[in-house]
């Protein structure tokens, strides 16, 4: 499926997850230094297989930003 593509983007610093049998919630929030509160910038409801979807992108995501990041602190090409 091609995702449609649209200019809005919003810096989430902070999140939260709660879940029950059917859902997940992820909450991504923006906190700024010395606040106390967090703003609720975007809320995400998937079923526990979009959530597992979701986690899968993510981890081969981070692990290739790690294997970017260690190949360019060694000096590798």
């Amino acid at each position: 499926m091609k995702a449609i593509e649209t200019p809005l983007a919003q810096y989430a610093n902070q999140f939260r997850i709660g879940h029950n049998q059917n859902e997940f919630v992820i909450e991504c929030c923006q906190q700024y230094a010395g606040s106390q509160e967090a703003a609720l910038v975007c809320r995400l409801v998937l079923t526990p297989t979009s959530a597992e979807q979701l986690r899968a992108v993510l981890d081969d995501s981070l692990q290739q930003h790690l294997r970017l990041i260690s190949k360019h602190k060694s000096g590798g090409q």
